[in-house]
């Protein structure tokens, strides 16, 4: 399977990502993810899936430490539908940040990411999305990329990085030129914010206009005590009104890390953990391909299937499903998925036909 796997281009993998998508957008399961105006959340983000002191190809990129040992590392960028109110999340498409035949520069998340959005914006052509980014798409280049592409965005800035917006920010403040508000929450706790529109990304860039947001908490038991500090900007409208909706959209990114790559790295897919194999071509970006693709459709039935709920509430951790999924079918033959969804989901109380032909 290795062999046959190695040669096989990572980016044959969008039709079958489309071809689930479609299913569930058929079926109206993404009617569940839709948000402000029948769009979609998608974070993107980074993350690592090989590395190794020996084992290396040609797409590898290459880190030298200081104690002088060599790196080899494969890297993908992925992006998902998330929710703010939906516990599972939606792989639609990666790209893998590797080098290309000739290259000697390794590889970046930026060149990945003018790859990866050209693809969606091809394949998902009628979706309307709102990309929820880190503070390193806060540049020029990607804003206007997303612009062409007619996605809307929400990115996370910092002062390091993005000092003029923060500039800009007061200044504005000095002059009253920003909304202000605070909300006191039941628990006594606070959360405020300020706002901006129409401000130049940087000197270097004043034709790209952004509006800003600056969000914080305050401890409910000492008022002077601010929790958390966080600021995006965005190029969706803010008002009073829609501000809080707007932060909660923006943290919804951090689903891409904690739903997404802790999952695939710690519940039994062994995203980063195992090599499965390398390869000489294609394989390791393939293989994570397909881990995301596997993970996508256990996504939709966590979310949709009332029989995968009742296995994976009577089974309780992920590994576990996986374990007694293989058991199964070594010993049993299955008719189907609703069979062994079933069985599982009875914890053994239902007893499925064997599939042993008469040898009488």
């Amino acid at each position: 399977m290795r062999q046959i796997l190695d040669p096989v281009k990572p980016c044959e993998l969008r039709r079958a990502f489309r071809a689930v998508h479609s299913s569930a957008q058929r079926g109206k399961v993404l009617e569940d993810f839709a948000i402000f105006d029948n769009r979609y959340l998608l974070s993107i983000d980074g993350t690592g899936l090989f590395s190794s002191t020996k084992v290396k190809c040609a797409q590898c990129g290459v880190k030298k430490h200081r104690n002088g040992v060599t790196e080899y590392y494969h890297q993908s960028l992925v992006a998902v539908i998330v929710h703010p109110e939906q516990k599972t999340v939606l792989p639609m498409d990666f790209e893998p940040i590797v080098k290309s035949d000739g290259d000697k520069k390794n590889d970046c998340e930026r060149n990945a990411s003018k790859r990866l959005l050209a693809a969606i914006n091809q394949g998902y052509s009628k979706c309307k999305f709102i990309v929820l980014e880190d503070a390193l798409a806060a540049n020029a280049p990607h804003i206007q990329l997303l612009m062409d592409c007619d996605m809307d965005f929400i990115i996370n800035i910092k002062p390091v990085g993005n000092a003029s917006l923060f500039d800009a920010m007061h200044e504005r403040f000095l002059l009253k030129q920003v909304t202000e508000g605070e909300q006191t929450q039941s628990d006594g706790s606070a959360r405020g914010y300020r706002f901006a529109a129409d401000m130049p990304l940087n000197a270097s860039h004043p034709n790209i206009r952004v509006n800003m947001i600056e969000y914080w908490e305050v401890d409910k038991l000492d008022p002077e005590k601010v929790t958390l500090n966080m600021s995006w900007i965005t190029n969706l409208q803010i008002s009073p009104e829609n501000v809080f909706d707007i932060v909660q959209a923006a943290r919804t990114r951090w689903k891409v890390e904690d739903e997404t790559f802790n999952t695939l790295k710690n519940q039994g897919y062994n995203y980063d953990e195992h090599n499965y194999g390398h390869g000489k071509q294609n394989l390791s970006s393939t293989l994570v391909g397909l881990m995301l693709l596997s993970f996508l459709i256990d996504q939709l039935q966590q979310h949709s299937c009332q029989l995968y709920k009742q296995a994976r509430k009577a089974l309780r951790v992920q590994k576990v499903i996986w374990e007694s999924m293989r058991s199964v079918i070594r010993l049993i033959e299955i008719s189907d998925w609703e069979t062994l969804w079933r069985l599982l989901g009875s914890n053994g109380s239902e007893k499925p036909t064997l599939g042993f032909s008469d040898t009488s």
